[in-house]
């Protein structure tokens, strides 16, 4: 997932690649703590009450789900894209 985003990224700038990554990958690990604090994901297109959300800025938002004690990363979205669209095809999550 994160890794289809860096790459996007380094075509332009690596150094950029490098911040994305970073950002991505701290924000990912914060979700140890109280995951379920973050709000739900509303949005059209999108199965209501089931990923939470944690914006990243600039352009990415990640969605997880939370079973038990378990978070898994669901998603990870450059809010540039259409996300409808990833979502309901699976195969092409990034």
């Amino acid at each position: 997932m994160i890794e289809n985003h860096v790459r996007f990224v380094a075509q332009v700038d690596a150094r950029a690649a490098r911040n994305t990554k970073e950002r991505l990958m701290r924000a990912i690990d914060s979700l140890k703590e109280r995951p379920e604090s973050h709000p739900y994901w509303e949005w059209d297109g999108f199965p209501q009450k089931k990923y939470r959300k944690l914006v990243v800025p600039k352009w990415y938002v990640i969605l997880c789900t939370v079973v038990n004690d378990t978070v898994h990363i669901d998603y990870v979205l450059d809010c540039r894209q259409d996300n409808v669209k990833i979502v309901a095809n699976p195969e092409e999550k990034s």
